[in-house]
């Protein structure tokens, strides 16, 4: 067994969602949100971090983690029979190579199992369309777009196509066809794979996430012509999601950007984890924001300060401000009044 292996079944054990080795420093792994150490286990030299991540990495892996200096893989252990998936980033600091571990689970939870807003299931009713999840890092980004893809692949006939980098969850065919590819893999980056992925005759696409211009100007043309997009981007609100694609272009092409953005767009989930107030674990505060009219001539006409009032009077449509999110949670006694607090954006409402 190696190193790593030792290091990621001790933090299976105690249900960290993180594991980190850096070098200079012991095991830290995040539990429950919380950076702790690694019970029992003594700092790690540069040189021990070295032969650590030399053990895991392939050789290709490492050729190309030598050339950049810094490289996403997917990595899986087994414990007890039973399949254990990882993201891994390995990088280089000033004190030598380290590496972090976070949990992505082989079983792909459905929408019930996240506890996550039932009117969700509503936007997987449209035919075509850009669907994004924003948040965080660490929020749980990538466990909501796996249930989303999951939801579709269990109760519609299409041909789902996912492009990653790398593959996180698993997705065995059920009533749609899925084909998963990996960035680095099976293709050279997410341009040129979205620039086939429309010739192989998709209905959903899942974009892991949208990295630069070109990708999210690719997806937003792929939702245009008859496609369900699903990706991610991390930002804190459905406000900031819509001006962050705007800003990402140039100013010359923003208002086509902007244009095709509000034809696009049919929601956005905005989330946040937060601790519970028994200490077993963290729950998903959501912000549901869903594509319609008045929407659409929000983001034509530059007014993306009035989002708010339309959540607060949209209701019906299913959608949801984080701070509803927030008093619902405190209501049902998952998180406490400082936490809700903490994480509002009307403070006031919680004092």
């Amino acid at each position: 067994m190696t190193r790593v292996e030792q290091l990621l079944l001790k933090a299976i054990d105690i249900g960290a969602s993180d594991l980190h080795i850096s070098a200079g420093s012991p095991p830290i792994v995040r539990l429950h949100g919380e950076l702790i150490k690694l019970k029992g286990e003594p700092v790690i030299t540069s040189q021990e971090s070295r032969k650590i991540i030399q053990e895991f990495l392939t050789a290709r892996q490492l050729e190309e983690f030598k050339k950049l200096t810094n490289i996403d893989l997917s990595y899986q252990i087994d414990k007890n029979g039973k399949p254990y998936r990882f993201r891994a980033n390995v990088y280089q600091q000033k004190q030598g190579w380290d590496a972090n571990f976070r949990g992505i689970g082989y079983t792909c939870p459905s929408i019930k199992d996240l506890c996550l807003p039932a009117d969700i299931g509503k936007l997987l009713n449209f035919h075509h369309g850009l669907i994004l999840v924003t948040g965080p890092t660490g929020c749980g980004k990538t466990t909501t777009l796996g249930a989303l893809v999951n939801e579709i692949n269990m109760t519609k006939r299409c041909h789902i196509v996912t492009v990653e980098d790398p593959i996180e969850y698993i997705h065995l065919p059920q009533k749609s066809i899925i084909r998963q590819r990996e960035v680095g893999k099976h293709s050279e980056s997410y341009q040129t794979a979205l620039k086939y992925v429309l010739r192989e005759d998709p209905d959903v696409i899942m974009i892991g996430e949208l990295r630069d211009p070109e990708v999210i100007q690719q997806a937003m043309t792929a939702a245009e012509t008859g496609h369900l997009v699903l990706s991610t981007l991390p930002t804190t609100d459905a406000a900031r999601t819509i001006d962050r694609i705007i800003d990402s272009f140039h100013h010359t092409q923003q208002a086509q950007i902007r244009f095709m953005l509000a034809e696009a767009l049919r929601g956005v989930i905005s989330q946040q984890l937060l601790p519970k107030k028994d200490k077993s674990g963290r729950v998903a505060a959501v912000e549901l924001l869903i594509g319609c009219r008045p929407l659409a001539n929000i983001i034509r006409e530059r007014k993306i300060y009035q989002i708010g009032s339309l959540m607060q009077t949209s209701k019906h449509l299913g959608m949801q401000s984080m701070d509803v999110s927030l008093k619902q949670l405190y209501a049902d006694g998952f998180i406490t009044r400082d936490v809700a607090m903490g994480a509002a954006i009307d403070k006031a409402a919680f004092a």
